[in-house]
């Protein structure tokens, strides 16, 4: 589905930790994460599989002590025997030819923090029950509780879109640890009253125009609020500080512990805002329980951090790609002033001094790259730390000219590192997938083109396993937002396994959509381009190159697409003839049906597209734009995959692909949010969509015998499709021979 949602990082429920030996004995029945280079060694070398894909394992949250002297990381990793994640919290010391070290392991844990005495290490779990607070102490090696708050409703986006299925009840969101020790701030929510359930049950439910279809399914009819509380170690007391209406997304503790800044939702400053999910920036003075604001305008304002010396908070601003500062804003003055104003950060930290900030981002402005580090003085000198080879990110901060990472490429799998912020380089603390020295995958290069607006694209190429040279082969398209991490599966997208694509014969381009000004109020002329006409150039462009270059067969190519790019695979195939078969994974969007079905501020985003509603005068842009009213134009087999929960938004590209006689195939995965995380469901579309490209591309068919039905099915498919085709064909013979342009109307309505 087409959703600003989309920007959100994915988010794992979690599941507790403790210790003992009630611990292992339950452990046992589970599979158990094991980094070591002797767990993998009996392997020899061998293409990758499918089951390789869904087991790579994941490096996350690196954090150092406060002494600097280890580091502490998360590794997740899924397991096929269970249907289930496990997540193991390691730490190594900061020294070269240090081992890691598991100090617990549990279903899922997050939110790691060192204590500011460096002598334990919290994260948030489930373990009792619902999420709270856990403290690892690392001389006893126990577990226990730092205290349990009254677990109310999560109502995240997080959770929602990405774990529609997961009711774990939440005491804690997120926490900090004070600078002196003695506090943390944490937010919770309330839960909701009996009482006012059963009023709803009793009396009906006023729908309004910030409910949706999704709120129907889930049944959400009462929006709680977010608070901010505080928990007193010393007098092991709790009290709230501070609430709001909607989420608070970060917290962050002033150097004298007196003041905690904070970011949280707001609703849009104006009506046509180009913000999807608006965000402010405040501080609480706890004292007092005063609230101050820092910045209220129209853009998205977030994660602000206290300077060193306590005189600055900046914070991140964002509103289009050219306008997204880095800012900072003085307390003494109040006066705020941006550092950089493309700055397009995605997290950033306080160097060692308060003149100086280092941020990620994955490219500035327009230019898209991997996530970089760079640094920005108080004067506003912009200074590239590491080159744009390097992914980077996850880090923990700036410190003592350093900092720790999340560092892979394209083709150098993650693992934790230490960035030297003066010379860029790179020391791994840890091999996390050793497994991978006995994988053969392929090798990826970036690509950098631009299409006929004149906007840069990038993309990454994955060649066939044994290219040769001069021999040209089917292409496969994936869409979209690629950073050049390292590729197994298309990086974020859980269902299209790229490098077995590429092992079985394919050349893979996984590209991204090109960047755009961004404009305010209803404007087709200029929505439609952002949004359909100038990615779908890019994406022809980009197919034209690689056939130019000898690579791409341009009579066998696919296309595929998650979320927004399941959109782009919809208007692709509807408005070009380039592209033979396609699929897509809960994606769509600009059709009436979902318009009706969604809310208010979704609805004020189509009409900002494609200049109003698909009403009256507007009507025409939607028929002209709209993929489900031009599906009489696609001219291959399509197969479609959607959660149970986001299920009906696909509905209305299925009946008009129908209504076309386009071939298609439409499977729903119960239980599975936004983006597929059981590794039962990743690897089964996984090797559906590996099938489906295969049997239509390059005629291949799977001889195992318990996928008879599926070839049985496809190969009906295949012969609707040759009759179709041939229908086509007819009908524009017909068509030139009477040069008749009103028998285009005739030749569809006879299709339908």
């Amino acid at each position: 589905m087409k959703t600003a949602t989309l920007a959100f990082a994915m988010l794992l429920l979690l599941c507790a930790v403790s210790a003992g030996a009630m611990q292992q004995s339950k452990d046992d029945e589970v599979p158990q994460i094991d980094i070591s280079a002797a767990a993998s060694a009996a392997h020899s070398m061998h293409p990758i599989t499918l089951d390789e894909i869904v087991a790579f394992r994941e490096v996350k949250e690196p954090r150092r002590s406060p002494d600097g002297s280890r580091v502490a990381f998360l590794v997740t990793q899924a397991f096929l025997s269970c249907d289930c994640y496990r997540t193991a919290l390691y730490v190594v010391a900061t020294s070269p030819g240090s081992v890691p070290a598991k100090v617990v392991e549990e279903s899922s844990l997050s939110t790691i923090r060192w204590t500011p005495d460096g002598k334990s290490i919290t994260y948030l779990s489930s373990k009792s029950g619902s999420q709270q607070l856990w403290r690892f102490d690392l001389d006893t090696k126990l577990a226990e509780l730092v205290f349990t708050h009254v677990p109310g409703e999560d109502q995240t986006i997080q959770r929602i879109g990405y774990h529609p299925s997961d009711t774990t009840p939440v005491g804690v969101f997120t926490y900090e640890w004070s600078p002196d020790g003695g506090q943390i701030a944490f937010t919770s929510s309330p839960a909701i009253p009996k009482s006012e359930l059963e009023r709803f049950d009793k009396e009906g439910v006023l729908f309004d125009d910030d409910m949706d279809t999704f709120t129907l399914l889930t049944q959400q009819w009462i929006r709680v609020p977010t608070e901010l509380w505080i928990y007193q170690l010393g007098k092991k007391t709790e009290g709230k500080i501070w609430e709001n209406d909607g989420e608070i997304s970060s917290v962050s503790w002033s150097p004298d512990s007196t003041r905690i800044a904070l970011s949280y939702s707001a609703p849009p400053k104006l009506k046509e805002s180009m913000v999807y999910f608006n965000q402010d920036v405040g501080f609480v003075t706890l004292a007092t329980k005063s609230f101050e604001k820092v910045a209220t305008g129209e853009a998205a304002e977030t994660n602000p951090q206290w300077s060193p010396d306590g005189r600055y908070l900046a914070y991140l601003s964002w509103l289009s790609y050219p306008d997204s500062p880095l800012c900072v804003y003085e307390l003494a003055t109040g006066k705020t002033r941006d550092l950089i104003r493309d700055a397009n950060a995605r997290n950033y930290w306080w160097g060692d001094n308060s003149h100086e900030l280092i941020f990620e981002a994955a490219g500035r402005g327009k230019r898209r790259t991997r996530n970089e580090l760079f640094s920005v003085s108080f004067e506003g000198q912009v200074r590239r730390i590491t080159p744009e080879s390097d992914h980077i990110d996850d880090c923990d901060g700036a410190r003592r000219n350093e900092a720790v990472c999340v560092w892979q490429s394209s083709n150098v799998p993650p693992n934790p590192s230490i960035v030297d912020l003066s010379t860029a380089k790179i020391r791994a603390l840890a091999d996390v997938n050793p497994q991978m020295q006995n994988i053969a995958v392929g090798h990826v290069t970036e690509m950098r083109w631009k299409n006929k607006y004149g906007a840069e694209t990038t993309g990454y190429l994955l060649k066939p396993f044994n290219y040769v040279e001069g021999k040209r082969y089917p292409l496969l398209i994936i869409l979209y937002g690629f950073e050049g991490k390292f590729i197994t599966q298309a990086e974020w997208l859980s269902s299209y396994p790229a490098q077995a694509f590429a092992r079985d014969g394919f050349a893979v381009l996984m590209t991204n959509y090109p960047p755009y000004d961004d404009w305010k109020g209803k404007n087709f002329a200029r929505g439609s381009v952002a949004e359909g006409y100038s990615p779908l150039a890019s994406i022809e462009s980009g197919v034209r190159l690689l056939v130019q270059q000898g690579v791409a067969d341009s009579r066998r190519v696919g296309i595929m697409g998650i979320s927004y790019g399941g959109f782009l695979t919809e208007f692709s195939i509807t408005h070009s003839r380039m592209f033979q078969v396609a699929s897509l994974i809960d994606g769509g969007g600009y059709g009436p049906a979902g318009y009706a079905l969604s809310r208010h501020k979704s609805r004020e985003n189509d009409e900002r597209v494609l200049g109003g509603p698909p009403y009256r005068s507007t009507l025409q842009n939607w028929l002209s734009f709209s993929p489900p009213f031009n599906a009489d134009r696609v001219v291959g087999p399509v197969l479609m995959g959607f959660n149970s929960h986001e299920a009906f938004y696909g509905m209305e590209m299925r009946t008009a692909l129908q209504r076309a006689g386009v071939p298609i195939e439409f499977w729903v995965y119960p239980g599975e949010g936004h983006i597929f995380t059981g590794p039962e469901h990743r690897l089964i579309s996984m090797e559906r969509n590996l099938d489906w490209f295969n049997f239509w591309l390059q005629d291949k068919e799977d001889p195992s015998p318990a996928k008879e039905a599926q070839y049985l099915r496809w190969r009906g498919l295949r012969n609707k499709e040759v009759a179709r085709t041939e229908m086509m064909r007819e009908q524009a013979s017909e068509i030139a021979s009477s040069g008749t342009k009103g028998a285009v109307h005739t030749a569809s309505k006879e299709q339908r």
